[in-house]
């Protein structure tokens, strides 16, 4: 994708990092699917596993999750999960566009 940015890059790749990381080691994951799409109002990363899910809700042990919302935070962006306990999780990165049509960027 055009236009991204390196920190919005740099961002994604390592939110993607950490979600199959995850998926792998505490989901162990059979399937992982991971989509980047352009939308209206922004750039979607998506990963969605068939992992043994968790409870969103539950307060997370390690910093993977917090380190997430905190990169995408900086770029303007927000971090949405959704999982259930023996149904996968999926996990939204979204990063939004600015006034002038360009995805927002931090500098």
């Amino acid at each position: 994708m055009d236009n991204l940015g390196d920190d919005i890059s740099l961002c994604l790749f390592r939110v993607a990092q950490e979600a199959l990381n995850n998926a792998v080691k505490h989901g162990y994951a059979k399937q992982i699917t991971v989509a980047l799409a352009r939308e209206a109002g922004g750039v979607r990363l998506q990963i969605k596993d068939t992992g043994i899910g968790f409870d969103p809700s539950a307060r997370p042990e390690g910093l993977g999750m917090v380190s997430m919302q905190e990169r995408l935070r900086l770029v303007g962006g927000k971090l949405a999960i959704r999982s259930t306990p023996g149904q996968g999780t999926v996990i939204e990165a979204i990063v939004g566009y600015s006034q002038q049509g360009q995805i927002r960027s931090a500098s």
